[in-house]
């Protein structure tokens, strides 16, 4: 049974209330169709890459510089070819260039990206789906073998907007969920499992012409920390270009 109480202090309402929701099938089939409508079948995105902790300090050395704070952020591109393939590249004048890859959940890269691996993990399932009914079917069984119950839904709050949830209720945090925009049908935030950890991947979608693409994408591992949890991984886009040539062989 489907659960729709809707906890209003989530979304900074004080009392509860019942709200409609669409079933899980459904709101993904119409994020879906708004991806489709699209018409996107590549991305180039330029911008950014934060790297920290200790892959901060490693690619800092190689390049002469300070990771001010545990954080060094660089040039970087994210290349999507849909479907399902997705890859972040470091522009650095040395060679070889770090980068990650994700080709249809098969990941490999360089050391420094082991965190982009998994942002990529994470996301590259929802950046890079051409929204076809049949890529609906794909993200549908993509989710379910992480783990995500379609038979439990509710309402939360995230980048100033309301989600609904797939996954989870309103306060369950270590569970395997997908939140997407309830009235914009973007993803923002994705919530799995990975090995013994797990792993947030939360979106800010943007405006304007970044709207085929997320304005940030965050990678965090929760349950690390005094408050739990701890960044990662940030990248940034700044300029996009939709259905640029992409080579087929960035993926192999």
């Amino acid at each position: 049974m489907r659960r729709g109480l809707i906890v209003l202090g989530v979304l900074a309402i004080a009392g509860t209330a019942w709200a409609y929701m669409l079933p899980a099938d459904a709101l993904l089939r119409k994020m879906e169709q708004k991806r489709e409508d699209q018409h996107v079948f590549s991305l180039v995105v330029q911008g950014s890459y934060t790297l920290t902790g200790t892959a901060a300090q490693s690619l800092a050395q190689k390049l002469g510089r300070f990771a001010e704070g545990g954080e060094l952020s660089v040039p970087a591109v994210a290349t999507y070819k849909m479907p399902g393939r997705c890859r972040i590249d470091l522009n650095l004048p040395a060679a070889p260039r770090p980068y990650a890859v994700d080709r249809n959940g098969v990941v490999s890269g360089s050391d420094e990206m082991k965190d982009a691996q998994t942002l990529l993990q994470l996301g590259c399932p929802l950046l890079a789906s051409r929204g076809s009914p049949e890529e609906t079917k794909l993200l549908r069984e993509w989710a379910a073998t992480s783990k995500v119950d379609f038979d439990v839904t509710s309402l939360a709050r995230a980048n100033n907007a309301v989600a609904e949830v797939i996954g989870a209720g309103p306060h369950d945090k270590l569970k395997p969920q997908i939140w997407i925009d309830k009235d914009e049908l973007v993803p923002l935030r994705v919530i799995l499992k990975k090995g013994d950890a797990f792993y947030d991947l939360r979106f800010d979608p943007g405006v304007g012409i970044l709207d085929s693409h997320p304005r940030t994408l965050e990678l965090w591992q929760m349950g690390t920390g005094d408050g739990g949890e701890q960044l990662l991984a940030r990248f940034s886009a700044e300029k996009i270009e939709p259905n640029a040539k992409v080579d087929d062989k960035l993926f192999q």
